[in-house]
């Protein structure tokens, strides 16, 4: 009897832990099967980052291309509007002066010709020898430094 009960402990040992070490392989198998789909998961997530990084830097090097090209158009367009300033400046400085030559020869002129005229008028009015004539043009010259002045 003593072999019956040590046969029946033995057997509902060995059921016991047959049951135990089942599950516990059932366990791991399923432990390993779920660490395969979260490597696979975490390996598509990567695969999926790596692809997204990839497309941001190159919109991010288009972007800088094309802020390079907007900056080189706005440079020229500037240097041109520059340039055109300039030009016009010069345009309208050039005919200011010319404008004030003109001005300035005109009015020379017409100092000349009235001290021509005055000079004539009083050659006329009296009769003068070489001396007197050089000393009015001198006296006339004198005057016209004078209000020069």
């Amino acid at each position: 009897m003593a072999a019956h009960i040590t046969y029946l402990s033995e057997e509902a040992l060995t059921e016991k832990f047959g049951r135990n070490l089942q599950d516990r392989e059932a366990k791991i198998q399923n432990d390993l099967e779920n660490a395969e789909k979260s490597a696979k998961q975490a390996q598509a997530t990567l695969d999926e980052y790596k692809q997204r990084m990839s497309g941001a830097e190159n919109e991010v090097r288009q972007l800088l291309d094309k802020a390079r090209t907007d900056a080189h158009a706005i440079s020229a367009r500037l240097k041109e509007q520059a340039q055109a300033d300039i030009d016009q400046m010069r345009s309208r400085a050039e005919a200011n002066i010319t404008t004030a030559k003109e001005q300035a020869l005109g009015e020379i002129y017409a100092q000349v010709a009235t001290l021509s005229t005055e000079v004539a008028g009083r050659i006329l009015q009296r009769q003068i020898d070489a001396p007197a004539q050089q000393q009015l043009v001198d006296e006339i010259l004198e005057q016209l430094r004078t209000t020069k002045s």
